[in-house]
């Protein structure tokens, strides 16, 4: 390709990916930021996810070869990442201090929530640390401190889950009864990947496990209900990759509350702080019960270049994110087009578990909630539940 040729255009979709053999080319987006691509660099890896989100154009002569199948590489990842920097990088001009933003939280959440950094000091974290390194007697007698009067139920349930899988490598013969404890109330436990891990392994054996759910064993965690897991201005170095719940991206300005996005299963949470070693730039929480992967930077490098499929299910998330910010960028105020975003690769079911609350709807679209009720229910697109949380009665595509 001669230089100033456009390869594709931002939006277009495509069915190949391009290996840049010889030349440079330049990638452009309408979210603001510019990247280079030079000899080795693959383009167009939004194919992944059907779509090219960015403009390519020739910087000098280019010669490009097609890719039908994209192999994964730390390398393809980290781009991305810088792509996703560059699209966060708008929110960090105006970051407000952690101890302002956690002001306006107690005022916003009426004191009620817990905060991350307050309870991972507690038993239950403190055992899930220990069995990531195998240490588990240490970690069994950590899950035998745990108050049930004083401690969140999920945390209660997966405890008894976790105190099982330690006894397997301490006292078979006590674990097998246990198991067969849990097995008859599987309808408590079925939603605990934890539960999931332990059944498998139990049949499969350790050395046949699923990629995820090895994962799992390794850097599962737990997050309960009403829990503010990471603060916009702090320093982290955590990333989650969500397996389940669905946790809300907000912002706090001018003493209010602003939600950006609600994120969902496969999709990660704090990796432009952990990778870029920069303040995080929203603040991220869980309403209901979250079960994630959690990473320091170095383990997840490892975990990725160690297992392709899980590499390319970050990657994916990566891309979606940012194609969902575009999105958003497009909509502008519009609450229906911002709306439809919610239903972007997600069915009216999911969109309905996220239990999205009419004050939380109203903060997504900046509009009072009133107006929310008068767009929403009276228009018959939803409907609201007992508990405060809208029902939609059908899917929105734009």
């Amino acid at each position: 390709m001669k230089k100033g040729e456009i390869i594709f255009k931002e939006g277009a979709r495509l069915d190949k990916a391009y290996l840049i053999v010889d030349g440079r080319v330049s990638l452009t987006s309408t979210l603001g930021y510019e990247i280079s691509a030079e000899p080795g660099d693959v383009i167009g890896e939004w194919v992944l996810i059907g779509e090219s989100q960015e403009s390519a154009t020739a910087k000098t002569s280019v010669d490009l070869v097609e890719l039908d199948r994209i192999d994964f590489s730390w390398g393809l990842l980290l781009r991305a990442f810088e792509r996703l920097n560059k699209v966060d990088s708008f929110l960090s001009a105006n970051l407000r201090s952690p101890s302002e933003v956690t002001k306006v939280i107690n005022v916003e959440k009426k004191g009620s929530w817990k905060d991350l950094h307050d309870i991972v000091f507690s038993s239950y974290y403190m055992a899930r640390a220990l069995i990531s390194e195998g240490k588990y007697e240490e970690a069994f007698r950590e899950l035998m401190k745990i108050d049930k009067h004083s401690t969140d139920v999920d945390i209660i349930n997966d405890s008894e889950i976790w105190k099982t899988f330690c006894l397997f490598s301490i006292n078979p013969k006590n674990a097998l009864r246990r198991y067969n404890a849990l097995i008859r109330k599987r309808e408590e436990y079925s939603k605990y990947i934890s539960f999931i891990a332990l059944t498998e392994m139990v049949s499969s054996g350790k050395d046949k496990l699923k990629t995820m759910v090895k994962l799992y064993l390794e850097h599962g965690i737990l997050i309960p209900r009403r829990t503010v897991i990471m603060v916009e201005g702090e320093m982290g170095s955590d990333t989650y990759f969500v397996l389940s719940g669905y946790p809300r991206v907000a912002r706090y300005s001018s003493g209010k509350e602003k939600i950006l996005a609600f994120l969902g299963p496969g999709e990660l949470v704090g990796e432009v702080a952990t990778l870029g070693d920069v303040p995080r730039t929203a603040t991220v929480l869980s309403g209901d019960m979250i079960q994630a992967l959690v990473f320091k930077k170095k383990t997840l490098q490892k975990s990725v270049e160690e297992s392709k499929e899980f590499g390319i299910e970050i990657l994916k998330s990566v891309l979606n994110r940012i194609r969902r910010m575009r999105k958003l960028k497009e909509a502008g105020k519009d609450p229906i087009k911002r709306i439809s975003i919610l239903f972007e690769d997600r069915e009216l079911e999911e969109v309905n578990r996220m239990r999205i609350s009419l004050e939380e709807m109203a903060k997504y679209l900046s509009m009072g909630k009133n107006e929310v009720v008068s767009t929403l229910v009276e228009k018959k697109i939803a409907s609201l539940r007992s508990d405060g949380t809208l029902r939609f009665l059908e899917e929105i595509r734009i």
